[in-house]
């Protein structure tokens, strides 16, 4: 392990607070009569039934209904109790909406109070608060179900044309203001078909390529509709905010106040949208932005950034307590967290740690648990296939580089060249396989051969290939020329650091593509930055672990490692080739015209998206899309996704530690909201 420095906290928040008993008298189920300021002596209590299967309800109503108990009254926070005596927020009942969403908790009613302690590279906030933010709809781990969420109900028409969508009566931004169909109607209007704010318009939008239509029918309830059968309207959207803040974000907008322009300005941004973009997606950058989430931003350092509970928070537990448990999060930022974070772990000061862990120091991790009160905990990854994976730039600015990239025999090449099991020996603890494949073997259409293609280890086969394409080594040979004499090189930036393992394996890919006479040289890039060099096709070659490749993350998005860019169409992380996904999304009219395979795989996807799920198209279309990806080796990877290790506190309860696992939206399924601290 590479750890160096065990740094200790010396961070001093007025919020700390003493985990204090939640109400729940009664059984379990019931809640309790009395104030939310008093507090019962009795410890966290257990609740019956299986962990995350039947264990949310759109409203107290419908929790009675299918359970047969009722909440009596509601509770809060002592914190929040606090608040509400001094005059500072009105009572529970009023901050909550009239029909709050209900959740059972993994295992006990849980203890209210105490600070979350996390660690991350700036400006992340962790993957428990990626993962709070609130949807459309929400799941549990299996994706097997979705429930309302945001919304109290639905109903999507018979002919899929239209879909009612009923909000929740009372419910509330974090700053108290209504959340209502006025948010729907702003975000449609005056966020989605602004051309400033949005360039293209994501299919999802546009069912049958036209933009849907949407109507408010009162203050709770709004209504969309398409212009053909759009069967996937749940899943393109079960995680997708169909809303936005209108009461905070109206003044710096251009169509609602003609000063929004020299506001920007004032604020140190070019145009009114930069500035209207920057509070518009705010979660960990804007001071008490209005959230829908959790947790709100309170305090924005350097070194770290402090979330506090959101007071109107729509969901209560089946005892009527009011949600989340935990009153603060704290993340500590470090400019270097693959060596940091995983000696803080080590040391108890992490109460969940995803990320900057590596399953090669488990051995060291497993050793460390008594003195460090936490356990290491493996979480198995069921939404991605491969640990980590390539697209070269197949739009390379360069010609020459864009001549050799797009010939199949160069990517043969570099597949062949791989030591895979060498990688799962020496980085994963032999606990991967090789696994070239860009989707996981679970999608429907995927078979046996997919998993290997061009996997085997053959350094000979590999350089009879360069050899074919004419790409002659040097003098010495060391390196191989490019047709212009060159020696042919590779820029490996990368900026996957949080995995742990990615130097150690960028290292490995070094050697083994050396051995063929290809020099690439890993370099770590912040995320930031070379996302910008993706969106302006600055890279060479994309370098991303295979991460979203769920059959259901495809269908809420677009399958997005069998598509160019081969990730997100963001400035976060798209892999390759952004011209042609340009061209693609604007019917021509911007970026470059891909070639007909890739037309082809987009028509196959499109059609895919519309399909209804499960039908006899639906696995013909999957089965040639992921097929054309395998043949073609647009993105290869290199072995199976590894486990992730996950550093959990002896103190946290509510957490997943048996049979743990993560699909999409990582941690989201397993509501970090429930989660408390025991102590």
């Amino acid at each position: 392990m590479k750890a160096k420095d065990r740094i200790a906290l010396a961070l001093s928040l007025a919020l700390l607070l003493a985990a204090l008993p939640l109400v729940a008298g009664g059984d379990e189920e019931s809640g309790a009569a009395g104030t939310a300021a008093a507090t019962a002596a009795a410890e966290s209590t257990a609740v019956a039934g299986t962990p995350f299967v039947d264990h949310i309800w759109a409203s107290p109503a419908a929790y009675e209904k299918a359970t047969g108990n009722t909440i009596a009254a509601f509770h809060e926070s002592p914190l929040l109790a606090a608040r509400v005596a001094q005059g500072e927020l009105p009572p529970v009942e009023e901050r909550l909406p009239e029909s709050p969403q209900v959740i059972r908790p993994m295992h006990e009613i849980g203890r209210y109070g105490g600070t979350f302690n996390g660690a991350a590279g700036a400006p992340w906030g962790g993957e428990h608060l990626e993962s709070a933010g609130q949807g459309l709809l929400i799941w549990p781990p299996d994706s097997s179900v979705l429930y309302p969420n945001v919304i109290k109900g639905f109903e999507v028409a018979g002919d899929a044309r239209s879909a009612t969508f009923y909000l929740r009566e009372g419910m509330k931004w974090s700053d108290g203001d209504d959340f209502d169909a006025d948010d729907f109607e702003f975000w449609y209007r005056d966020i989605l078909q602004n051309e400033q704010l949005t360039p293209s318009i994501r299919a999802r939008w546009k069912p049958g390529g036209e933009l849907m239509g949407m109507h408010k029918i009162d203050q709770h309830t709004v209504q969309f509709s398409f212009a053909a059968p759009f069967h996937t309207l749940l899943e393109a959207w079960a995680s997708a905010g169909l809303w936005a803040a209108s009461h905070a974000l109206k003044e710096w907008h251009i169509e609602h106040n003609a000063e929004a322009e020299a506001l920007a300005k004032e604020d140190g941004y070019d145009s009114w949208w930069q500035a209207f973009q920057f509070r518009l997606y705010g979660y960990l950058s804007v001071l008490d932005a209005p959230q829908l989430n959790p947790w709100v931003l309170k305090e924005l350092r350097v070194d770290s950034l402090l979330m506090e509970r959101n007071p109107y928070y729509f969901k209560v537990d089946t005892a009527g307590n009011q949600l989340p448990y935990i009153d603060a999060s704290l993340t500590l930022h470090f400019e270097n967290p693959g060596e940091i974070v995983p000696a803080k772990g080590m040391s108890g000061e992490l109460d969940f740690q995803v990320y900057n862990t590596k399953l090669s120091d488990l051995p060291v991790y497993r050793r460390n648990e008594p003195s460090g009160g936490y356990k290491a905990i493996l979480y198995a990854r069921k939404d991605q296939s491969s640990a980590l994976s390539f697209a070269l730039n197949y739009t390379h600015k360069d010609p020459v580089l864009r001549d050799i990239f797009n010939d199949i025999r160069f990517r043969q090449a570099l597949s062949l060249a791989i030591d895979r099991d060498d990688i799962n020996n020496t980085v994963f603890l032999g606990a991967t396989t090789p696994f070239t494949a860009p989707v996981s073997e679970t999608w429907p259409g995927f078979e046996e051969w997919m998993k290997t293609y061009y996997g085997e280890y053959d350094v000979a086969r590999a350089n009879t290939l360069l050899d074919e394409m004419g790409l002659a080594w040097d003098d010495n040979q060391e390196w191989r020329l490019r047709p212009d004499g060159k020696v042919l090189h590779i820029n490996g930036e990368y900026a996957t650091e949080w995995l742990g393992y990615t130097e150690d394996l960028m290292d490995l890919i070094k050697s083994y593509w050396q051995q063929i006479g290809v020099r690439m040289e890993p370099k770590f890039v912040p995320e930031g930055l070379l996302g910008q060099r993706y969106m302006a096709n600055d890279q060479d070659i994309g370098i991303w672990n295979t991460d979203g490749g769920t059959v259901f993350h495809a269908r809420s998005a677009y399958p997005m490692r069998l598509l160019p860019p081969w990730h997100w169409m963001a400035d976060c992380c798209a892999m390759s080739s952004v011209p042609w996904r340009r061209w693609l999304d604007t019917n021509g009219e911007a970026g470059e015209e891909p070639p007909e395979t890739i037309k082809r795989m987009w028509a196959l996807s499109q059609e895919w998206m519309q399909e209804p799920t499960g039908s006899e198209r639906f696995h013909e279309l999957i089965g040639e899309l992921i097929r054309i990806n395998v043949e073609n080796l647009y993105l290869f990877g290199t072995v199976s996704s590894p486990p992730l290790v996950v550093l959990i506190s002896d103190r946290m309860g509510n957490v997943q530690r048996d049979n743990a696992y993560v699909n999409y939206r990582m941690l989201y399924p397993y509501l970090p909201e429930q989660w408390y601290i025991t102590e």
